[in-house]
């Protein structure tokens, strides 16, 4: 076919082959961090949103223990004074999870039944990363069940359907969506942590240093391969 390069303006790889890719010798590079103080700045704004009620405004935010996943490295986790657990320990005791991870095979639904099962009563939980990051079935039940007692979403397991053009004048025929979007305590915005003047400045430049780096023959620094 001629591909040579498939050169991603995202940071998630997850709608690519990398096998596949790698079996025809075609490289994938992508843009690894593009807005990361943006995405952070959005989850603790849906975070107050939520915990104040903005739109009743009467409580204050106070929470023990917030819990983020991933974090890369437990000396990273230590330099910056938060503690490093595993995942079945964050389930229990963290009063907010917020999710910031790539979607792969290992954290696809990570975010089900059995985890939901863990936490503590009444928790908030935020997602700025994928949407298949949560079984938005089991995370509906958690929601009236009171397990999970708010929720913030940037993203959607099937998001790709509403969130991208105005689709107001339309029936929506998404009844997983219907049903978030009617608790009072749920918080669904389209896709858009990321969207800051400097992300897509930040976007444009690694996009065409990745083409260059490959034109030029140089190493492929934000290149993805099987198994990332």
């Amino acid at each position: 076919m001629g591909v040579k390069l498939i050169a991603l303006r995202c940071a998630g790889f997850n709608n690519v082959d990398l096998n596949a890719a790698a079996r025809h010798r075609i490289p994938v590079v992508r843009v690894p961090a593009y807005s990361p103080y943006a995405v952070a700045e959005y989850a603790v704004a849906l975070m107050l949103a939520l915990n104040r009620k903005i739109h009743r405004a009467y409580w204050r935010f106070r929470v023990e223990y917030t819990g983020v996943r991933p974090l890369s490295r437990p000396e990273f986790a230590a330099n910056e004074g938060v503690e490093y657990v595993p995942l079945e320990q964050l389930f229990r005791q963290s009063d907010i999870i917020s999710l910031h991870c790539p979607l792969t095979e290992q954290t696809r639904y990570m975010i089900n039944e059995k985890a939901i099962d863990q936490m503590k009563e009444g928790m908030m939980l935020i997602n700025t990363g994928r949407g298949q990051l949560i079984h938005t079935e089991a995370l509906i039940e958690g929601l009236k069940k009171k397990k999970i007692g708010s929720a913030g979403l940037d993203v959607y397991e099937e998001e790709a359907a509403y969130f991208y053009e105005d689709t107001s004048d339309r029936i929506m025929g998404d009844d997983m969506l219907a049903r978030l979007l009617s608790f009072n305590n749920v918080i669904v915005t389209s896709h858009q942590g990321f969207f800051t003047r400097e992300a897509l400045d930040n976007i444009a430049h690694t996009t065409l240093q990745n083409v260059r780096d490959f034109s030029d023959g140089r190493r492929l620094t934000n290149e993805v391969r099987p198994g990332a």
